[in-house]
């Protein structure tokens, strides 16, 4: 919005044309339909992307997480996220005090949609790749990282396939 403002200040002095006004004025009100697919410009980026989640994984990291898994072809790996697939409440709370006990309770005022295809209701998101406790402790007692060891596997027979 400062760059509007920036623009119509020097609008008015004269030193920008109203033609790039209406042009930065265009982009900045610009809507995407739901669900629509966006394509890279060019120069994007090409390569191979690996997201890391675990239990661990909550709030906007999980919405993240659902709108990479569901927006590109990413590959996910891990645990399921703490956080739901479907979105999650905050934002903005209402604290209640109990009358009796006094304690205090935060009720979410807001729920937000992440992006999930798969309407995936009461589950975090699942990955593509599951690292189970076993995987970890088996790889963990070699001295090896279970996450890069399976980011390994996945890199090996991606490549085997492509050829």
């Amino acid at each position: 919005m400062n760059d509007f403002k920036h623009l119509a200040e020097k609008t008015e002095k004269g030193e920008v044309s109203i033609d790039k006004l209406e042009r930065v004025s265009r982009s900045l009100n610009r809507q995407i339909a739901y669900n629509e697919i966006r394509w890279l410009r060019g120069g994007g980026f090409e390569g191979s992307v690996y997201l890391l989640v675990d239990g661990g994984t909550y709030s906007a990291a999980a919405l993240v997480a659902a709108a990479v898994k569901s927006q590109s072809d990413c590959v996910i790996i891990g645990e399921e996220t703490g956080g739901g697939a479907m979105g999650c409440d905050g934002g903005a709370f209402a604290t209640i005090t109990l009358p009796v006990t006094r304690l205090e309770l935060h009720i979410p005022l807001l729920w937000i949609y992440a992006v999930d295809k798969d309407h995936n209701y009461g589950y975090g998101v699942t990955p593509d790749i599951v690292i189970t406790t076993e995987d970890k402790e088996k790889y963990f007692s070699q001295g090896l990282n279970p996450t890069i060891e399976a980011l390994k596997t996945t890199i090996i027979a991606a490549d085997k396939k492509a050829q």
